[in-house]
């Protein structure tokens, strides 16, 4: 599930694993091949999001978060230069 809005909630099926009734003990778990299938839907559903979010974001305050080396919001001091 992601929120889109606040309030406003989606959900995406990134993909379906399943077994037979006569699944063993080496069955339990996720083969490589569904490994990798989970992780390019997830891709597919994360990077899109990700960049949504990144063009919303001003480019100053993205220096700045580049600048002090920080991947969440903006908190603390920051070093800014003026000229």
């Amino acid at each position: 599930m992601a929120e889109v809005r606040p309030g406003v909630v989606t959900e995406t099926e990134l993909a379906r694993i399943e077994r037979d009734e006569d699944a063993g003990l080496a069955d339990l778990g996720l083969q490589l091949a569904e490994v990798k299938q989970l992780a390019a839907a997830l891709q597919a559903q994360i990077v899109p999001a990700q960049v949504a979010v990144v063009g919303r974001t001003p480019p100053l305050l993205r220096f700045l978060r580049a600048s002090a080396g920080q991947q969440g919001p903006l908190s603390g001091d920051v070093p800014l230069i003026v000229w």
